[in-house]
């Protein structure tokens, strides 16, 4: 924001996005003070308006990724649970969307075939499906972290 608008109004629109003020209020007016380019405080709040877009575009990017987590036991799926978690909270598109252990208890090619990234939570023992899952992501070529 160069200015203010009347009433801070500026705050209301797109809420849900950060806003980086080039101005500071003067005390005992209504008045603003902008910062003009080559001061300290301008260069200041141009680098955080490239981190703020840096972020909300990283985020846009993220949301486009679809990551596949593939867990197939009672054991795993609390884990996976988490990363699924975790992924989700850093705004990618985490597949399936409602795991259970019948949808990996088939070997599911559409939701590996348009994620970027499969993650295969593996417990203690052996698991014949498992293997299945791990060797359909490496026909499509998928990495597997």
């Amino acid at each position: 924001m160069r200015l203010p608008w009347p009433d801070n109004a500026h705050e209301g629109f797109f809420p849900e996005l950060q806003h980086v003020g080039f101005f500071k209020p003067t005390r005992g007016s209504e008045e603003e003070i902008e910062f003009t380019p080559g001061n300290d405080e301008f260069r200041d709040k141009v680098r955080e308006a490239g981190q703020t877009i840096k972020s909300l575009l990283l985020e846009m990017r993220r949301g486009l990724e679809a990551v596949f987590i593939a867990s197939s036991t009672d054991e795993t799926m609390k884990h996976a649970g988490e990363l699924r978690r975790e992924l989700r909270a850093q705004a990618y598109d985490v597949r399936p969307r409602r795991p259970s252990l019948r949808v990996f208890r088939r070997p599911d090619r559409k939701g590996n075939a348009t994620a970027v990234l499969t993650v295969h939570v593996l417990g203690a023992s052996y698991d014949p499906f498992v293997e299945k899952l791990i060797d359909l992501a490496a026909n499509l070529e998928k990495p597997l972290p």
